[in-house]
């Protein structure tokens, strides 16, 4: 079993990893063509029958934003969770690109960003 796997198995609750990934595959090849997936329908096909944890919930979100597919509210709007970690890696980003003296400023934005 690869490490991944592994880690994923642990965060999946160690529910059975072939059949996590079966349901993930399946996901993936369902929601591909509409390219989003509501929150609710998410939690429902795989974050309670695999009772994952937050770093879980947000690795699979990670996996289905790569593959192009969003996860959405039911108005379809992007679901709170991507926001906040879109949010994130903004912040992130910015501090890690801008000079330290930038970066320290809260007023001021950074020419780099």
């Amino acid at each position: 079993m690869t490490e991944k796997a592994k880690v994923t198995k642990t965060k999946a609750g160690d529910k059975d990893d072939k059949a996590y990934e079966k349901a993930v595959k399946a996901v993936l090849k369902d929601y591909k063509k509409a390219k989003e997936i509501t929150n609710e329908e998410l939690v429902d096909k795989v974050v309670k029958p695999f009772a994952l944890k937050s770093a879980a919930v947000d690795e699979l979100m990670q996996r289905l934003e790569d593959n192009g597919i969003s996860v959405v509210d039911e108005n379809g709007d992007p679901a709170e969770r991507s926001l906040k970690k879109e949010k994130a890696v903004t912040k992130k980003k910015s501090s890690a690109t801008c000079p330290p003296q930038a970066a320290s400023r809260s007023t001021t934005r950074c020419a780099c960003t």
